[in-house]
């Protein structure tokens, strides 16, 4: 799968990205603990932990957040103040609120 062009397509599937190397590196390890911190069952966790790098980068789809933001308040205002935050931190923001008011 290529990458998106886009600069908001970019920047979901970076995020996707690093959330689904993250989860595979961590479920590698322990599958149970990266099964509670990610917030998913174990069989999921299990599944991503044996996918290539070739089949991650084809489901990092950056037509949808691959998961669900559990931000709090408090990081999200550590955000924001951040001194020049980076546009993927300005969409994680946004994406933290918009998953709160669903």
């Amino acid at each position: 799968m290529s990458q998106p062009n886009a600069s908001g397509s970019q920047d979901l599937y970076e995020l996707n990205l690093a959330y689904l190397f993250c989860l595979r590196e961590m479920a590698r390890k322990d599958v149970a603990e990266a099964a509670v911190r990610f917030g998913i069952d174990q069989s999921l966790a299990q599944a991503v932990a044996d996918s290539t790098i070739d089949r991650i980068r084809a489901i990092a789809d950056p037509s949808m957040l691959q998961f669900k933001m559990r931000a709090s308040t408090h990081i999200r205002s550590l955000i924001r103040e951040a001194d020049g935050p980076s546009r993927l931190l300005a969409t994680i923001s946004l994406l933290s609120e918009a998953a709160d008011n669903e």
